[in-house]
């Protein structure tokens, strides 16, 4: 064997090694990605949840903000009327 035999075999064997370790390296990076967004996904929902519970308690006093502030409003209008 000659030496440019001996040095293609070697890189090949390096080469080899390198793809198969950015194969892996990929893999865990997708792997990662995956559980991050399901990770993510579960937070949200838990968030989105616990906020549609606890408004359900606070739509009551909403609603009464709204039917006070309407009140306040419709008295003011009776009080100007000009006709």
């Amino acid at each position: 064997m000659d030496l440019k035999n001996v040095i293609s075999d070697l890189w090949g064997v390096q080469h080899a090694k390198y793809l198969k370790d950015v194969h892996l390296l990929t893999k865990l990076k997708e792997r990662t990605m995956w559980y991050k967004t399901k990770l993510l996904t579960a937070f949200a929902s838990t968030l989105l949840g616990i906020g549609l519970l606890s408004g359900c308690n606070t739509i009551e006093g909403a609603g009464q903000d709204m039917k006070a502030a309407g009140d306040k409003i419709e008295d003011a209008t009776s009080e100007n009327k000009n006709y």
